[in-house]
């Protein structure tokens, strides 16, 4: 399905007409308004031989990394409601689980689920998954884990959470959007506040074209670090689901050779600037990278987001691994005006950070040498090491 009405499901003609060859089509969407940030919501189309049957949930969570092809599990999370045929499925599950291990069919053992993460009732991204069954079922009444859900305003959430094993999944990367993006994609802002507005974009470069998008979160991995080993230059980013087809396409060709113990079949560039406006303050460069993470996750503050205190966010986490990578540090031939540094004296630097705001106005500045230059950066944070550790022997088992 690539059109979805969250708040319509049951009028859709795809489920209607399906329904006519295998059985009975329920749709069924949860009552409950969730805060669900992008208003992106999942919605799981589950397809028995007795029937269709469509459901709303809130949390969706990948248990493996797609690129790993270990396994294809998925769980979902949403507060109990009617679901006649999944709720058979699950009561068969059980019914047969002392033989189900062992290759035993039964009634709705298997099935299929079509994962549509809807938005503005069209499907942003899709997962076919097939040959499902039941892995692990429970219900779970979730809280804060202190008094607070005891109060009317906050409150607790019974919810179902079911995770399902399958045989595989289909990413239904749209082909014709893939192939033919072969020029510069800026996906814009992500329109999340950032202290200091100091923002993160990667930009993609293979090979049939460019993507460049904002990331809320970046970590670095591994690069720096000394090693007699090879260090290899890993980064991961996560935000808000959306489809990049470059980006998702780099990711089939990962799994393609998944466990094949070689580099993916496409590499690219990924270009890291960390800018605050148009002034890029900080940059990596990293050359010849693959995927080598890849999941769609729910983000959630377990009951609150059930209750209506806070929400849910379905976001994108990719891992990459490359080659190596170049420091971008535009700041730096500033400090020169462009002399070279052979010819250059001592140049000094100063930088305070605008968030400093600490008691009785105290500050932390840290002042770096090297051979050519001074540095003064002042901190919002400082945490010192065990110094004074001590570093004999003081017990007295001796005596």
């Amino acid at each position: 399905m690539t059109n979805i009405n969250a708040k319509n499901i049951a009028a859709l003609s795809v489920i209607s007409v399906l329904a006519m060859s295998v059985g009975l089509t329920n749709a069924f969407a949860d009552e409950n308004e969730y805060k669900m940030v992008g208003d992106i919501v999942p919605v799981l189309t589950f397809t028995f031989r007795e029937g269709v049957e469509t459901h709303t949930f809130p949390v969706f969570d990948m248990e493996e990394n797609l690129v790993a092809n270990q396994g294809t599990t998925f769980t979902v999370e949403g507060v109990i409601g009617k679901a006649p045929l999944l709720h058979k499925a699950l009561d068969k599950a059980y019914d047969n689980r002392l033989v189900s291990a062992n290759g035993y069919e039964y009634p709705m053992k298997y099935f299929d689920v079509d994962v549509d993460f809807v938005k503005n009732g069209d499907s942003v991204k899709t997962l076919d998954y097939n040959n499902c069954r039941v892995q692990n079922y429970k219900v779970e009444t979730l809280d804060s884990n202190d008094y607070e859900s005891y109060f009317k305003e906050v409150g607790f959430a019974i919810v179902d959470k079911i995770t399902f094993e399958c045989s595989g999944v289909d990413l239904d990367n749209t082909p014709e959007k893939a192939t033919t993006s072969t020029k510069f994609t800026d996906y814009g802002e992500s329109g999340f506040k950032f202290a200091n507005d100091m923002r993160t974009t990667v930009t993609f470069l293979f090979d049939a074209g460019t993507e460049k998008i904002e990331f809320p979160i970046f970590n670095l991995i591994s690069a720096y670090q000394e090693s007699t080993d090879n260090v290899t230059a890993e980064f991961e980013v996560e935000g808000l689901l959306d489809n990049y087809p470059l980006l998702y396409n780099a990711v089939e060709d990962s799994i393609d050779v998944s466990g094949i113990g070689s580099s993916s079949n496409t590499d690219f560039e990924a270009i890291v600037e960390f800018h605050n406006g148009d002034e890029t303050i900080r940059g990596i460069d990293f050359t010849d990278c693959r995927v080598t993470d890849a999941k769609i996750v729910t983000k959630a503050d377990k009951e609150e987001g059930f209750t209506g205190k806070s929400g849910f966010a379905v976001a994108n986490q990719f891992g990459f691994q490359c080659a190596g990578l170049k420091g971008l540090n535009p700041n730096y031939s500033a400090l020169t005006e462009g002399t070279p540094v052979w010819k250059t004296a001592k140049v000094s630097s100063s930088y305070d950070e605008p968030l400093a705001n600490s008691a009785s106005g105290l500050q932390t500045v840290a002042t770096f040498t090297y051979p050519n230059g001074v540095e003064f950066i002042e901190f919002s944070m400082f945490t010192q090491g065990s110094v004074l550790s001590a570093t004999e022997e003081t017990s007295d088992s001796a005596f």
